[in-house]
Protein backbone atom coordinates (compact mmCIF):
# COMPACT_ATOMS: atom_id res chain seq x y z
CA UNK A 1 0.00 0.00 0.00
CA UNK A 2 1.17 3.43 -0.89
CA UNK A 3 0.36 6.69 0.22
CA UNK A 4 -0.18 9.64 -1.20
CA UNK A 5 1.59 12.40 -0.66
CA UNK A 6 -0.18 16.12 -0.19
CA UNK A 7 1.73 18.76 -1.92
CA UNK A 8 0.56 22.31 -1.26
CA UNK A 9 -0.98 24.32 -4.07
CA UNK A 10 0.93 27.39 -3.38
CA UNK A 11 3.89 28.60 -1.27
CA UNK A 12 2.58 31.47 0.57
CA UNK A 13 4.84 34.57 1.03
CA UNK A 14 2.90 36.59 3.33
CA UNK A 15 0.75 36.46 6.17
CA UNK A 16 -1.85 39.10 8.47
CA UNK A 17 -1.33 38.81 12.02
CA UNK A 18 -5.18 36.85 12.26
CA UNK A 19 -2.87 34.18 10.59
CA UNK A 20 -4.42 34.29 7.06
CA UNK A 21 -1.28 33.21 4.69
CA UNK A 22 -1.04 34.95 1.02
CA UNK A 23 0.03 33.62 -2.38
CA UNK A 24 1.83 37.54 -3.05
CA UNK A 25 1.93 40.51 -0.53
CA UNK A 26 -0.45 41.98 -2.95
CA UNK A 27 -3.18 40.18 -2.20
CA UNK A 28 -2.39 40.75 1.74
CA UNK A 29 -2.22 44.36 1.34
CA UNK A 30 -5.88 44.02 -0.39
CA UNK A 31 -7.15 42.09 2.40
CA UNK A 32 -5.87 44.67 5.17
CA UNK A 33 -8.61 45.86 7.10
CA UNK A 34 -8.86 48.07 10.45
CA UNK A 35 -6.43 46.48 12.79
CA UNK A 36 -5.66 43.65 11.19
CA UNK A 37 -3.32 45.49 9.00
CA UNK A 38 0.19 43.83 10.00
CA UNK A 39 1.41 41.74 6.67
CA UNK A 40 4.94 39.80 7.50
CA UNK A 41 6.43 38.39 4.89
CA UNK A 42 7.42 34.82 4.98
CA UNK A 43 9.47 34.18 1.76
CA UNK A 44 11.09 36.06 -1.06
CA UNK A 45 8.80 37.85 -3.11
CA UNK A 46 9.02 39.06 -6.81
CA UNK A 47 6.16 41.90 -7.58
CA UNK A 48 5.08 44.98 -7.36
CA UNK A 49 2.55 46.30 -4.62
CA UNK A 50 0.60 49.41 -4.34
CA UNK A 51 -1.24 51.27 -0.83
CA UNK A 52 -4.52 52.29 -2.05
CA UNK A 53 -5.22 55.59 -0.82
CA UNK A 54 -7.48 55.30 2.52
CA UNK A 55 -5.74 51.87 3.25
CA UNK A 56 -3.47 51.69 6.05
CA UNK A 57 -0.69 48.83 6.27
CA UNK A 58 2.25 47.72 7.94
CA UNK A 59 4.52 45.28 6.05
CA UNK A 60 7.63 43.19 8.13
CA UNK A 61 10.49 42.54 5.66
CA UNK A 62 10.74 39.66 8.37
CA UNK A 63 14.55 39.35 6.51
CA UNK A 64 12.77 38.78 3.10
CA UNK A 65 13.17 40.88 -0.39
CA UNK A 66 10.72 42.26 -2.40
CA UNK A 67 12.28 42.76 -5.73
CA UNK A 68 11.02 43.89 -9.00
CA UNK A 69 9.21 41.15 -11.00
CA UNK A 70 10.05 42.90 -14.47
CA UNK A 71 13.64 44.38 -15.57
CA UNK A 72 12.72 47.84 -16.36
CA UNK A 73 9.34 48.59 -15.46
CA UNK A 74 7.76 50.00 -12.05
CA UNK A 75 8.41 51.28 -8.62
CA UNK A 76 8.62 48.02 -6.51
CA UNK A 77 5.99 50.03 -3.68
CA UNK A 78 3.42 52.84 -5.01
CA UNK A 79 2.23 54.52 -1.70
CA UNK A 80 -1.21 56.67 -2.31
CA UNK A 81 -2.26 55.55 1.12
CA UNK A 82 -0.45 54.85 4.43
CA UNK A 83 2.46 52.32 4.83
CA UNK A 84 5.05 51.54 7.51
CA UNK A 85 8.06 49.24 6.23
CA UNK A 86 9.73 47.57 9.26
CA UNK A 87 11.90 44.30 9.12
CA UNK A 88 11.73 42.10 12.16
CA UNK A 89 13.92 39.39 10.85
CA UNK A 90 17.26 37.71 12.29
CA UNK A 91 20.00 39.59 11.18
CA UNK A 92 17.55 42.42 9.61
CA UNK A 93 18.49 41.28 5.98
CA UNK A 94 15.20 42.51 4.56
CA UNK A 95 15.22 44.96 1.72
CA UNK A 96 13.25 46.30 -1.48
CA UNK A 97 15.48 46.02 -4.53
CA UNK A 98 15.55 46.22 -8.66
CA UNK A 99 12.89 48.74 -9.05
CA UNK A 100 13.57 50.45 -12.16
CA UNK A 101 11.26 53.87 -12.84
CA UNK A 102 10.37 57.30 -13.54
CA UNK A 103 9.42 58.22 -10.17
CA UNK A 104 11.00 56.42 -7.17
CA UNK A 105 12.33 53.42 -8.22
CA UNK A 106 11.95 51.94 -3.84
CA UNK A 107 9.18 53.78 -3.19
CA UNK A 108 7.13 56.24 -5.27
CA UNK A 109 5.20 58.41 -2.53
CA UNK A 110 2.43 59.86 -4.19
CA UNK A 111 0.67 62.93 -3.17
CA UNK A 112 -1.32 62.33 -0.12
CA UNK A 113 0.44 59.27 0.51
CA UNK A 114 2.51 58.69 3.91
CA UNK A 115 5.33 56.14 3.91
CA UNK A 116 7.27 55.36 7.38
CA UNK A 117 10.16 53.49 6.71
CA UNK A 118 11.61 51.82 10.44
CA UNK A 119 13.69 49.26 8.77
CA UNK A 120 14.60 47.33 5.87
CA UNK A 121 16.86 48.83 2.98
CA UNK A 122 15.87 50.44 -0.21
CA UNK A 123 18.90 49.11 -2.57
CA UNK A 124 19.63 48.82 -6.06
CA UNK A 125 16.79 50.64 -7.61
CA UNK A 126 17.05 52.88 -10.12
CA UNK A 127 14.75 55.70 -11.25
CA UNK A 128 14.71 58.93 -13.64
CA UNK A 129 14.70 61.04 -10.08
CA UNK A 130 14.21 59.75 -6.35
CA UNK A 131 16.29 55.98 -7.05
CA UNK A 132 15.59 54.96 -3.57
CA UNK A 133 12.35 57.23 -3.07
CA UNK A 134 10.48 60.07 -4.86
CA UNK A 135 8.34 61.63 -2.19
CA UNK A 136 5.40 64.08 -2.83
CA UNK A 137 3.78 63.04 0.01
CA UNK A 138 4.53 62.42 3.53
CA UNK A 139 8.01 60.62 4.33
CA UNK A 140 9.22 59.68 7.89
CA UNK A 141 12.56 57.90 7.92
CA UNK A 142 13.25 56.40 11.68
CA UNK A 143 15.23 53.51 10.96
CA UNK A 144 16.85 51.61 7.88
CA UNK A 145 18.56 52.34 4.90
CA UNK A 146 18.76 53.96 1.50
CA UNK A 147 21.93 53.15 -0.11
CA UNK A 148 23.59 51.83 -3.61
CA UNK A 149 20.72 53.48 -5.44
CA UNK A 150 21.07 55.21 -8.84
CA UNK A 151 19.01 58.27 -10.65
CA UNK A 152 19.43 59.46 -14.04
CA UNK A 153 18.64 62.85 -13.03
CA UNK A 154 17.96 64.03 -9.59
CA UNK A 155 18.20 62.14 -6.24
CA UNK A 156 19.53 59.34 -6.04
CA UNK A 157 18.59 58.03 -2.99
CA UNK A 158 15.87 60.40 -2.07
CA UNK A 159 13.51 63.09 -4.54
CA UNK A 160 12.31 65.09 -2.14
CA UNK A 161 9.00 66.97 -3.20
CA UNK A 162 6.84 66.63 -0.13
CA UNK A 163 7.66 66.48 3.72
CA UNK A 164 10.27 64.74 5.53
CA UNK A 165 11.51 63.51 8.46
CA UNK A 166 14.38 61.89 9.68
CA UNK A 167 15.11 60.49 13.21
CA UNK A 168 16.81 57.96 14.93
CA UNK A 169 19.11 55.61 12.96
CA UNK A 170 17.79 56.12 9.56
CA UNK A 171 21.04 56.97 7.07
CA UNK A 172 20.77 57.72 3.61
CA UNK A 173 24.06 57.19 1.66
CA UNK A 174 26.22 55.33 -0.90
CA UNK A 175 23.52 56.57 -3.65
CA UNK A 176 24.44 58.30 -7.07
CA UNK A 177 23.56 59.69 -9.97
CA UNK A 178 23.82 58.28 -13.80
CA UNK A 179 27.27 59.92 -14.01
CA UNK A 180 28.51 57.42 -11.15
CA UNK A 181 30.05 60.37 -8.96
CA UNK A 182 28.87 60.39 -5.20
CA UNK A 183 30.11 64.17 -5.27
CA UNK A 184 27.91 65.61 -8.54
CA UNK A 185 26.45 68.24 -7.17
CA UNK A 186 22.57 68.95 -7.75
CA UNK A 187 21.91 72.60 -8.18
CA UNK A 188 19.07 74.23 -6.22
CA UNK A 189 17.17 76.37 -8.65
CA UNK A 190 20.05 79.34 -8.46
CA UNK A 191 20.91 78.86 -4.88
CA UNK A 192 23.58 76.75 -3.08
CA UNK A 193 24.21 72.99 -3.28
CA UNK A 194 22.32 70.89 -0.60
CA UNK A 195 24.31 69.08 2.48
CA UNK A 196 21.85 68.59 5.31
CA UNK A 197 23.93 68.38 8.89
CA UNK A 198 22.96 67.60 11.96
CA UNK A 199 23.41 70.30 14.49
CA UNK A 200 26.42 69.11 15.18
CA UNK A 201 26.98 69.69 11.86
CA UNK A 202 27.81 66.25 10.20
CA UNK A 203 26.58 65.31 6.94
CA UNK A 204 23.97 63.53 6.89
CA UNK A 205 23.24 63.64 3.19
CA UNK A 206 25.06 64.45 0.02
CA UNK A 207 23.94 65.74 -2.75
CA UNK A 208 23.84 62.92 -4.86
CA UNK A 209 21.58 61.25 -2.42
CA UNK A 210 19.00 64.17 -2.04
CA UNK A 211 17.21 66.35 -3.89
CA UNK A 212 15.00 69.41 -2.93
CA UNK A 213 14.23 71.94 -5.13
CA UNK A 214 13.92 75.52 -4.07
CA UNK A 215 16.61 78.39 -3.65
CA UNK A 216 17.90 77.35 0.06
CA UNK A 217 17.08 74.98 2.66
CA UNK A 218 16.23 77.58 5.34
CA UNK A 219 12.89 78.01 2.86
CA UNK A 220 11.82 74.93 3.67
CA UNK A 221 10.60 74.24 7.27
CA UNK A 222 8.94 71.79 6.98
CA UNK A 223 12.00 69.19 6.31
CA UNK A 224 12.86 68.05 9.93
CA UNK A 225 16.47 66.34 10.70
CA UNK A 226 16.91 65.51 14.59
CA UNK A 227 20.02 62.83 15.85
CA UNK A 228 20.05 60.80 12.19
CA UNK A 229 23.23 58.59 11.98
CA UNK A 230 26.18 61.09 10.04
CA UNK A 231 27.69 59.86 7.32
CA UNK A 232 31.25 61.35 5.75
CA UNK A 233 30.69 63.79 3.48
CA UNK A 234 33.17 62.80 -0.07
Amino acid sequence: DKCLQLVPLFTPVAKLNDGTQYMHVQDAVYAVQGENNIITMLSDSEEYISIAEGKEAVLDLNGFKLSNPMTNNGSVITVRGSLTLRDNGTGKTGKVTGGNAEKGGGVNIATGGSFTMEGGTLVKNNAINGGGVYNEGSFTMTGGSITGNIADVSGGGVYQAGTMTVSGSGTVSGNTLKSGSEKNPVPLGTGPYLFLTDSQGACLMRNADWWQSGPALVEYPEISITDAESTPDI
